[in-house]
C-alpha cells in the first residue's frame, strides 16, 4: 500500500557541524552524479585552504544544493562522512519511515523536478532555490520499506545498463584520442598555423532567455552549453523561448561543428558536431559555429580543439569573474597555435572516426531507451 506524505514528513534540518579543525574528505556536488569527491571530479581539491567552516555531512543525509529546478539535490551515498561548502542545507532523513535511496530518485521524479520549478524563487542563474516552506510541502509517494526496495532494485538496475553504455562510449572516444595521436602527434613536422586559418569564419548565437519544458509544434527553443559538453550533439537540451520575433535564429544544421565559447576553465572550447538540420532549435550566445577552411575537415577540427594541449592553453586564456563560469574571446581563439595536416591524412582520420561513430551511435541510441525505460518507471512510482 502506498500513500502521499508530504516530504517536511520525511526529513528534518540537520543539527549543523562544522569541520573546525578537524580532518574529513572534500565533497562536491554535481548536477548528474550527485555527490562525490571533490578530487574526483576536477584530479584536484578547489576548496579554499581554509575549511574550518565547511560543514560535516554523513552518509545518508540529504544536501540541497543550487539550482534545485536542475535537480541539485542528493542524499550523500559515499558510505564515510566528509565536507561540503556551507552554503548547501544539509537534512536528516527518517530512514525509519523511507529509504534514504529510494528518497534520492523520488525527488529526481518528473513530479518533484516540475514542483521546483514552480515553486523557484531567485533570479541568479546558479542560485535559484525554493523556501524550505515550499520545499516541505513537497508531496511525495510513500509505499512500504518492501516495496520501496523494489523500486529502488529496478531503479538501480536500469542506471547500471545505462552506465555500462556509457563506459562504452568513453572507451570508444578514448579509441579516437588515441588513433589521433597516433596519426598526428602533437603537430610537429606539419605546417604551424594560428587558429584563423583553420577557422576562418565564425557564427555566434543569441543571448536570449528560455523556460524548462519540452518543446510543442511551431515553438522555437534555445540551446544549453551541455548541449556540446558531452561531445556529441544533444538535441534534448535546450530551453523554449517563448517570443522570438526580434530573435536572431542561428539554426544547428547537419556537420556544423559547435563550439562552447563559455563553462567551467575545464570545460571551456568542449565541441560537438550536429547530427542534422534543426529549425526549431537554434545557438545561445555562448555556442559558436566553427566555419572550417576549404582543407580542413570539420572532424579533424573538433578532434584538434580536444587535445589536452589545445584545452589547457583555452582554458589559460580564458577570463572571467566566476569560477564556474569563464569565457574565451574570438580573437584569443583565432590566435591559438595549431597545425594544418596535409588533407589525405585528415580524410583518413575523418573515416577512422565515421567507423567508430556507428558504434558510439548504436551505444547512445541504447543509452536513450533505457533512459525512456527509466523515466517510464519513474512516472509509474512516483506519479499521481
Amino acid at each position: 500500500m502506498s500513500r502521499k506524505v508530504a516530504l517536511g514528513e520525511l526529513i528534518k534540518p540537520a543539527k549543523v557541524k562544522r569541520c573546525g579543525n578537524d580532518s574529513y574528505p572534500v565533497l562536491s556536488m554535481t548536477m548528474h552524479n550527485g555527490i562525490v569527491m571533490q578530487s574526483d571530479r576536477f584530479k584536484k581539491e578547489l576548496a579554499s585552504k581554509d575549511t574550518s567552516n565547511y560543514k560535516v555531512v554523513r552518509t545518508g543525509q540529504l544536501v540541497e544544493g543550487f539550482p534545485i529546478d536542475e535537480g541539485v539535490i542528493y542524499i550523500q551515498s559515499l558510505g564515510y562522512s566528509g565536507i561540503m561548502s556551507p552554503a548547501y542545507k544539509v537534512w536528516d532523513v527518517n530512514d525509519k519511515i523511507v529509504l534514504p535511496e529510494y528518497l534520492d530518485f523520488a525527488l529526481h521524479s518528473p513530479q518533484s523536478m516540475a514542483y521546483y520549478r514552480a515553486k523557484l524563487r531567485g533570479t541568479t542563474a546558479r542560485r535559484r532555490s525554493i523556501p524550505d516552506s515550499e520545499l516541505l510541502k513537497l508531496r511525495l509517494e510513500l509505499p512500504d520499506l518492501v516495496t520501496q526496495r523494489q523500486i529502488v532494485c529496478t531503479l538501480r538496475g536500469v542506471r547500471s545498463d545505462i552506465g555500462s553504455y556509457e563506459a562504452m562510449t568513453k572507451k570508444l572516444d578514448d579509441l579516437v584520442k588515441s588513433r589521433f595521436i597516433e596519426m598526428f602527434g602533437d603537430g610537429e613536422g606539419f605546417a604551424s598555423v594560428p587558429m584563423e586559418r583553420l577557422v576562418p569564419g565564425i557564427v555566434s548565437g543569441t543571448n536570449v532567455a528560455g523556460n524548462q519544458r519540452p518543446i510543442k509544434d511551431g515553438e522555437y527553443g534555445v540551446l544549453k552549453i551541455s548541449a556540446v559538453t558531452q561531445g556529441w550533439f544533444k538535441a534534448d537540451e535546450y530551453k523554449v523561448v517563448d517570443d522570438v520575433s526580434r530573435v536572431k535564429m542561428v539554426h544547428p544544421r547537419k556537420g556544423d561543428l559547435l563550439f562552447s565559447r563559455a563553462n567551467t576553465s575545464e570545460m571551456v572550447g568542449a565541441t560537438a558536431i550536429v547530427d542534422r538540420d534543426y529549425e526549431n532549435l537554434f545557438l545561445p550566445d555562448k555556442l559558436w559555429r566553427l566555419d572550417p577552411a576549404q582543407d580542413v575537415e570539420a572532424v579533424f577540427l573538433k578532434n584538434l580543439l580536444s587535445t589536452n594541449k589545445l584545452r589547457a592553453e583555452m582554458s589559460k586564456v580564458s577570463t572571467g569573474t566566476s569560477g564556474s563560469m569563464q569565457n574565451i574571446s574570438m580573437r584569443k581563439f583565432r590566435k591559438l597555435q595549431a597545425f594544418l595536416p596535409p588533407m589525405e591524412l585528415q580524410r583518413e582520420f575523418a573515416e577512422f572516426v565515421g567507423r567508430v561513430d556507428k558504434s558510439a551511435f548504436e551505444a547512445r541510441q541504447a543509452i536513450d531507451k533505457l533512459q525512456l525505460l527509466y523515466d517510464s518507471l519513474a512516472q509509474e512510482y512516483f506519479g499521481d
